[in-house]
C-alpha cells in the first residue's frame, strides 16, 4: 500500500483526499525549514505526520537527506496554558503559510482557529465503522417487505404448529413488553454507557459540527444562511400567495460590507457561491463539499458519527431486533386471519412495530450512541432556543438552528419562508434530527498539537 493509501484507511479518508492531506504535509515540511520559529501543523496533517513517524525507515531517510537535521514531534503536554500556547502558534503558522506560499492554506485542510481547537475528545475513541444501512425509501420498503415474507414463510413451516401453543392474551402478554425495550434500546443506552458519560465531558461542538450531526449538508447550510440572513449579508425574498408564504428567493445583499476572510469558512463559501446574487442549494454543495467534508471526518474521528451510509451499532441491533418482531408478528397475524381469531389488538401492535421501525430508521445514521448522547444534551439545555433562537446573540441563533432547524427562527419576520428554500423539505424545515444526512469527523485539536521545529 502507498503512503496515501494507508493515510486513507487509518483515518477512514478518500484516497483524493488523504492525497490532497499529503500535498499539505509536504507543504507543513517546508514551512519548518523556512521559518526560524516552530510550526502547527492542523490536525489533519498532523495525522499524516504521525503516519510517518511510524515508518521509522522512511522518516529517517527524509530527515537526513532532505531536512538536513531530524525534525522532532513535540506532543502537547495538557491543560488550558498548552491549549492556549498551541492557539497562538497554529494561529501564527497560518499567517505563515499565506506568507510563505502566497495564498492563503485551504481551510478543509486548515481550518480557522477556533475550528482547530473546538472540537475536544479522548484521543482513545476508537473510529466508529457501524453497519451498512439501507439509504433510500425503496431499500426500506423492500425490508419491511421481506420481513413480511419471512413471517410467512415461518408461518408455513413453524407457526402452524407453534401459535396454537400460545394463547392471544400471553403472546400479547410478551410481545407488548418486548416492542417497548427493544424501542427503548438507545435511550437505555445513553443512559448506562460508562464510556459515553466519561467523553461527553470532554467534547464541544460549534453550531456546524453540531448540524453536521444533526442533519447533515443541508442542515449545515441552513445554519449558514441563517448566520448570513442576521448579518445581513442574504435576505430572504418571500414570494406570496394571497397572505400565506408559497416560496423564497435567497440574494446576496450587495451593499455587505462584513470582511469575508472573518467569517466561518462555511458562510465564507455560501456566500462566495453566488457570483450573480442568488443563492442556490445545489452551487453550495458543490463548493462546499470540502468543508462538509472536513467536518464529517473530524467527528468520526471523535467517534462522535459513522460513516456516509452506515449506521451506528447500537440503532443496528434496535433495527435487527425489530425486525424479528415483525416476522413474528406477521407470522401471528396471519395465524389469526386463517382460524377466524380476534386480530384487532395484534394489528395495532404490528402497526406499531412497524412505525418504531421506520422511526429508528430515520435516526440510525449519522451520530453514534457518544454522538446522540451530546445532541440530546445539547437539545435539553438550549430547549428555550427552539422558537426564539433570533432573540439572543449570533453564536445562539447558529447553534438554534443547527439543533431545531428553521422552526427556530420561523418568528423572526427576516427569515420568512426560510423553510421553503431547501428542496429537501424534510431538512431544516422542521425541529426534527433527522440523522439520515448525518456527517461525521475528528478530533480537533487539544490531543496531540505537535508542532515542527
Amino acid at each position: 500500500m502507498t503512503f496515501e493509501s494507508k493515510l486513507a484507511e487509518a483515518n477512514s479518508w478518500t484516497l483524493p483526499y488523504a492525497l490532497e492531506v499529503t500535498a499539505e504535509y509536504r507543504n507543513f515540511l517546508y514551512l519548518t525549514q523556512v521559518l526560524d520559529h516552530m510550526v502547527c501543523p492542523s490536525d489533519e496533517v498532523d495525522q499524516a505526520w504521525h503516519l510517518h513517524l511510524t515508518q521509522t525507515v522512511s522518516y529517517k531517510k527524509l530527515c537526513d537527506e532532505v531536512l538536513g537535521g531530524f525534525l522532532h514531534h513535540h506532543a502537547s503536554k495538557g491543560g488550558p496554558d498548552e491549549l492556549m500556547k498551541h492557539k497562538a502558534m497554529y494561529s501564527q503558522t497560518l499567517r505563515d503559510y499565506e506568507e510563505v506560499f502566497g495564498h492563503a492554506p485551504d481551510a478543509a485542510f486548515w481550518p480557522d482557529v477556533q475550528s482547530r481547537f473546538t472540537l475536544r475528545s479522548n484521543n482513545n475513541l476508537a473510529i466508529s465503522k457501524g453497519w451498512i444501512a439501507p439509504r433510500t425509501g425503496w431499500q426500506t420498503f423492500l425490508t419491511i417487505m421481506a420481513c413480511a415474507l419471512v413471517g410467512y414463510l415461518f408461518y408455513k413451516t413453524l407457526g402452524q404448529s407453534l401459535w396454537p401453543a400460545i394463547s392471544g392474551p400471553l403472546y400479547m402478554a410478551i410481545y407488548i413488553p418486548a416492542l417497548v425495550i427493544v424501542a427503548c434500546i438507545p435511550m437505555m443506552h445513553r443512559l448506562i454507557a460508562a464510556p459515553a458519560k466519561q467523553s461527553a465531558t470532554n467534547c464541544e461542538l460549534d453550531p456546524y459540527e453540531v448540524a453536521c450531526l444533526v442533519g447533515g449538508e443541508q442542515r449545515v447550510m441552513g445554519t449558514a444562511v441563517a448566520r448570513l440572513v442576521e448579518q445581513r449579508a442574504l435576505v430572504l425574498e418571500p414570494k406570496r400567495e394571497s397572505e400565506k408564504v408559497a416560496g423564497v428567493t435567497c440574494n446576496r445583499n450587495s451593499l455587505f460590507s462584513e470582511v469575508q476572510a472573518s467569517l466561518h469558512p462555511v458562510e465564507r463559501e455560501l456566500f462566495q457561491s453566488a457570483p450573480d446574487g442568488i443563492v442556490r442549494e445545489r452551487d453550495f454543495l458543490v463548493r462546499a463539499n470540502s468543508i462538509t467534508h472536513l467536518i464529517l471526518q473530524r467527528l468520526i474521528n471523535a467517534g462522535l458519527a459513522v460513516e456516509y451510509g452506515r449506521i451506528n451499532p447500537v440503532r443496528g441491533f434496535t433495527l435487527l431486533s425489530l425486525a424479528v418482531l415483525m416476522v413474528l408478528g406477521v407470522s401471528r397475524f396471519i395465524y389469526g386471519v386463517k382460524n377466524y381469531h380476534d386480530i384487532g389488538y395484534l394489528f395495532v401492535a404490528l402497526a406499531a412495530t412497524f412505525a418504531v421501525f421506520l422511526v429508528h430508521k430515520s435516526r440510525s445514521q449519522g451520530a453514534t450512541p457518544l454522538g446522540e448522547k451530546i445532541i440530546f444534551g445539547l437539545a435539553s439545555e438550549h430547549s428555550r432556543l427552539k422558537t426564539s433562537a433570533t432573540s439572543g446573540t449570533a453564536p445562539l441563533l447558529a447553534l438554534g438552528f443547527a439543533l431545531f432547524g428553521s422552526q427556530a427562527v420561523m418568528a423572526d419576520q427576516d427569515f420568512a419562508g426560510i423553510n421553503f428554500f431547501f428542496e429537501d423539505s424534510k431538512q431544516n424545515k422542521t425541529g426534527q434530527s433527522d440523522g439520515s444526512g448525518g456527517c461525521g469527523g475528528g478530533c480537533g485539536g487539544g490531543g496531540c498539537g505537535g508542532c515542527g521545529g
